[in-house]
């Protein structure tokens, strides 16, 4: 019996390790989120069809499938290649996320304008 109880707290403490690393990225309401503004100086597709971009101050964000949800990498890098744009983002804590890892795209804007929002 001895032998078993140990089995079952190894595999909770692993189930828990893997919850705790993979979590998904919250739903937060816009008034929750973390703004950063700054320019873009890339803009490129990453995993799973994400939307990437690199700001010169060497943060980076993307939008999760943007290219599924109709965004085009030509026309967004036209338009805000070396431009200054509003990034709203979860504040969210991972396992996997450092200081420097893209972080999840909330909402989007350009001076007045919506490029892509996560919010009603």
């Amino acid at each position: 019996m001895r032998g078993s109880a140990r089995t079952y707290l190894i595999f909770a403490v692993v189930i828990i390790v893997l919850l705790v690393i993979f979590r998904p990225v919250p739903k937060v309401e816009e008034s929750e989120t973390l703004v950063h503004k700054g320019e873009v100086v890339q803009i490129l597709e990453s995993g799973n069809q994400d939307v990437l971009f690199r700001l010169k101050d060497g943060k980076a964000f993307y939008i999760n499938r943007g290219l599924e949800q109709g965004l085009e990498l030509d026309s967004l890098r036209h338009k805000f290649l070396q431009k200054e744009l509003e990034f709203k983002y979860p504040d969210y804590w991972s396992l996997l996320h450092t200081e420097t890892s893209p972080r999840h795209i909330s909402k989007l804007s350009y001076k007045e304008e919506v490029v892509y929002s996560e919010f009603d």
